[in-house]
């Protein structure tokens, strides 16, 4: 997992994320990325393993068969309670009593979530989320950032045994979830890579396909530039009317690696124009 606070600082120091800083929401993801390192060491101390791991197997994690122990129920009920903490912090009107309730009763409560959300079983969550008297999209941002640290402890481990090449698919190797953000590969290589909106992970695909559908009809894909935004481009796919930002990062003036999770939440004016036109995200 990136240090996602110290690229978010060094981000704002090269004018990036223009459009979210009046209404601090810059601030709050701050806040939100120092949350997730810490749970992310504490997660990387859990043994991770279980049935449901299949490290030959792709993806490696088996959503429909995921079980926690009691340490890790535990552990990921902690992370819950203070993710919560930060998300009332910035918007103390928000009601959280009833999901805490719902996940004090033990690990059984946490697993049928995380395996609603692997699955995308959004049937379930929208269930959920009226039962807590919480807006879905609004929980679904809980859900994912609340898991987020624990899968990407989990593609640190097995992330690095799975081949590059055996693997085309627009979701995840490591735990199924879906993209949020792709990459083009710098200058003489040219590929395509895409960032799991859950575990982080990133895996090589194919150039000319949607991200969302795996259509390859060439006819239906595109892309479009906004304004003067040169680092960043919306791959749109007629077929399905989905979109990804892609960042090319060689025109970026960073030095280290970059950083995807915070690249998304930095270019919300490019995801108003893709919607705009008519195109949405998974």
């Amino acid at each position: 997992m990136l240090k996602h606070r110290d690229y978010l600082q060094e981000a704002l120091k090269r004018g990036a994320g223009r459009g979210n800083s009046a209404s601090g929401t810059l601030e709050f993801y701050s806040a939100l990325y120092e949350h997730q390192a810490k749970r992310f060491e504490a997660y990387r101390s859990l043994p991770l393993e279980g049935a449901w791991v299949r490290p030959l197997e792709m993806p490696v994690v088996d959503g429909a068969r995921l079980s926690f122990t009691e340490a890790e129920g535990a552990a990921l009920f902690e992370g819950l309670n203070l993710l919560l903490d930060v998300l009332s912090s910035f918007h103390p009107g928000m009601n959280f009593d009833r999901v805490r309730a719902a996940f004090a009763e033990g690990a059984g409560a946490v697993e049928r979530t995380a395996r609603a959300l692997l699955t995308r079983d959004f049937d379930a969550i929208s269930a959920y989320a009226g039962d807590y008297q919480i807006g879905v999209e609004e929980y679904i941002f809980i859900l994912v950032n609340w898991f987020k640290p624990y899968f990407a402890a989990l593609a640190e481990k097995y992330g690095p045994k799975i081949g590059q090449d055996d693997w085309m698919e627009p979701r995840c190797p490591v735990c199924g979830f879906y993209s949020d953000m792709a990459r083009i590969a710098g200058t003489g290589d040219g590929r395509r890579f895409l960032h799991c909106a859950l575990c982080e992970y990133e895996w090589h695909f194919k150039r000319i396909a949607c991200p969302i559908c795996d259509n390859e009809d060439a006819e239906k894909l595109g892309y479009f530039t906004v304004a003067d935004e040169r680092a960043y481009r919306v791959d749109y796919c007629d077929e399905c009317r989905g979109y990804i930002k892609t960042v090319l990062p060689e025109r970026l003036r960073i030095s280290g690696p970059c950083d995807l999770t915070v690249e998304n939440i930095l270019t919300v004016e490019i995801d108003a124009a893709a919607m705009g036109k008519g195109y949405s995200r998974p």
